[in-house]
């Protein structure tokens, strides 16, 4: 849930404000009655759940056997 706050406010418990969001919280900031911004966590750095379904997506597929290589092979 998004709490409502006044840009005073927010400009007067700044570091109260960005510990709480730390928590999960989420804040509007309100300027003359009217919402200007939001305040709230960021996701997670990736885009974690698009990561987890590529790797999952890849786990799923068959893999093939190409027997050892030289390091020749790799690097001409």
């Amino acid at each position: 849930m998004e709490k409502m706050i006044s840009a005073a406010a927010a400009r007067r418990n700044f570091s109260e404000i960005l510990r709480a969001v730390e928590e999960g919280n989420r804040y509007v900031i309100m300027k003359r009655g009217s919402p200007v911004a939001r305040i709230g966590p960021v996701p997670p750095a990736g885009g974690g759940h698009l990561k987890d379904a590529l790797i999952e997506r890849l786990r799923s597929r068959p893999t093939k056997k190409i027997g050892k290589w030289k390091t020749d092979e790799l690097y001409p």
